[in-house]
């Protein structure tokens, strides 16, 4: 889960400069760094989503993940121009560089971390939809295939030269990678 951040003291100051404190939490955070009180506390604070998904979920392989909804998300997400994005008749998801997968309810009009990946070089760089699961490609971790009825999470791992995955796509219930490589698509 990182490193523990080394006692730091914060004044009255500091704590009532909330745009400075959020981006130092932020930077604290990308460098391997983690209040773990600050993230506990602030799990419904739209600012740090990405962090608090990464805090509860970071070390799951294979696992249900925790998930937040939020009602708002802060501004720069508002620009999805050059990310990947997936949309269904109910929810739009769209990946973001050096953080993770913001997944939007179009139905209930809320906002949720899908998935972020264990290190901020390692982004998801391709989003596909397959039966009721989410399979997210990343830069340098491999395939993530998510459940969207349950919010289960399966990290696949092809070893350090293969996991730059670009492209997805299915064919007879199995899963191609980059045009190279196929495995079985397994439901869980």
């Amino acid at each position: 889960m990182g490193q523990e951040i080394p006692e730091v003291s914060k004044s009255n100051n500091f704590l009532s400069l909330k745009a400075e404190s959020d981006y130092i939490n932020k930077l604290i955070f990308e460098y391997g760094y983690f209040d773990e009180e600050y993230l506990k506390n602030n799990t419904n604070n739209p600012n740090v989503m990405m962090e608090v998904w990464r805090y509860y979920n970071n070390e799951v392989n294979y696992g249900k993940t925790r998930i937040f909804t939020y009602t708002e998300i802060p501004e720069y997400f508002n620009n999805t121009d050059e990310h990947p994005k997936l949309e269904t008749d109910e929810m739009v998801f769209t990946a973001y560089h050096k953080t993770g997968v913001l997944a939007y309810n179009k139905i209930d009009k809320t906002y949720f971390v899908i998935f972020v990946p264990k290190g901020s070089y390692s982004w998801v760089q391709v989003i596909e939809k397959y039966k009721n699961y989410i399979l997210l490609g990343t830069r340098l971790e491999g395939l993530a295939i998510i459940n969207l009825n349950t919010y289960l999470l399966k990290r696949i791992d092809f070893g350090e030269k293969n996991n730059d995955i670009k492209k997805i796509s299915i064919r007879n219930n199995r899963i191609l990678i980059n045009d190279k490589r196929e495995i079985d698509f397994e439901e869980f």
